[in-house]
């Protein structure tokens, strides 16, 4: 199992578990976060590495999260996956998980740093927004935006469009599929991973803005995914057909 997908598939264990809420000797802090951290020294830059990454989410996300304009995101950070994954007793795949409530990242040093915080900062952002009306986003929109995230501003790279096209599920087929069943095979789940944050990237990207935040607005309150778009999109993207058929068109022109 790849990295990028290992990380990625913690977010459906992190719906459904209980973390440590682990002490850490040290600490240092910016404006938007506070960070304990477990290695004698902060890895260097680390505070304006996550100056930048708030920033640039929040020209996507700020609709999700208002409050982290001006409030706090605590970041727990090992000095190992080793230790990450022991004293917060996680699978060896995993690669950071929140907790929504408090507003917590736990993550670890090491080369995927930049690339999972902006996953799971995504999903902190938008996790936040559904609980504030007591639900919980659809797994492909959760994951979607994540993946979206880590792309343009955590130095993932995307799924190809060819690969997408040719190989992609019809949506209808995506939007029902879970990716948590010990039967999913691990290139069926990165693949779904590579349509969700394809697909949201599209919602994200291709029309305003507030078209996106309407959309979820609907979504957080029951409507189903073709009422949303219905909503949200007006004639431009009346029901998913529409969106599958407009988006796999986006596929062949990037």
């Amino acid at each position: 199992m790849t990295r990028r997908l290992a990380v990625c598939l913690l977010a459906g264990l992190a719906a459904s578990s209980v973390f440590a809420a682990q002490e850490l000797p040290h600490f240092i802090a910016s404006r938007h976060f506070s960070v304990q951290y477990e290695s004698p020294y902060p890895p260097a830059g680390v505070l304006n590495t996550l100056e930048g990454l708030h920033a640039k989410l929040l020209l996507d996300l700020l609709p999700f999260a208002p409050w982290a304009k001006d409030g706090k995101i605590q970041v727990v950070l090992y000095s190992s996956a080793e230790r990450y994954r022991a004293v917060e007793v996680m699978p060896a795949w995993a690669g950071g998980h929140v907790d929504v409530k408090a507003r917590r990242i736990f993550l670890f040093e090491g080369d995927e740093f930049r690339r999972t915080m902006a996953h799971e900062m995504a999903h902190l952002f938008v996790q936040d927004y559904f609980a504030a009306r007591g639900s919980v986003p659809p797994d492909w929109l959760n994951e979607g935006v994540a993946m979206r995230m880590e792309g343009d501003y955590g130095g993932a790279v995307s799924s190809g469009g060819r690969e997408l096209k040719e190989a992609s599920p019809s949506l209808e087929a995506f939007f029902n599929l879970n990716y948590r069943h010990a039967a999913q095979r691990p290139e069926e789940v990165a693949l779904w991973y590579g349509q969700a944050g394809s697909l949201a990237g599209y919602l994200m990207r291709q029309f305003p803005r507030g078209q996106f935040v309407a959309f979820c607005d609907r979504l957080r309150n029951g409507a189903s995914v073709d009422q949303a778009l219905s909503a949200a999109y007006g004639l431009a993207v009346p029901d998913s057909r529409a969106l599958e058929s407009l988006w796999r068109e986006s596929l062949e022109n990037p």
